[in-house]
């Protein structure tokens, strides 16, 4: 199999991934994972247990598409809030993306690394920029 290159962007609380060509796919199959290290406490710290992934969503690309985004994702690799604002420890759970590439028979002929996509809460609006001014 092919190792095939892809990116990943934080945007609006969401992921955009894109990709390069694959002149013999058919059509391409994007996998949002969710991975998890159940973060917990062993006396006075916080340890971290190997990642398990589970996959979200699937999605299927036409071929003439190269990117896709997925939309509405909570920053789930930080801790809730608390009276301060946001806590700077993680979570233990991050978001990642891997696509394939399937050719006309139905095999996949290339894939991209797991790719990790942190997204940002803009909830608030876009950063560094004043109150209510949006791009």
């Amino acid at each position: 199999m092919n190792h095939m290159k892809c990116s990943v962007l934080s945007m609006n609380n969401g992921l955009m991934a894109y990709w390069e060509e694959i002149k013999e796919a058919a059509a391409y199959h994007v996998h949002l994972l969710v991975g998890d290290r159940n973060k917990r406490r062993e006396g006075q710290q916080f340890v971290f247990d190997e990642e398990k992934f589970g996959e979200l969503a699937l999605i299927d690309v036409p071929r003439n598409l190269k990117y896709h985004s997925f939309t509405d994702l909570a920053p789930i690799h930080l801790n809730k809030t608390n009276y301060y604002g946001t806590t700077d420890r993680g979570s233990g759970r991050e978001y990642y993306i891997v696509v394939e590439a399937e050719d006309r028979a139905g095999n996949i002929i290339a894939q991209s690394d797991r790719i990790r996509g942190v997204v940002e809460d803009d909830s608030t609006g876009p950063r560094d920029l004043a109150s209510g001014v949006y791009l």
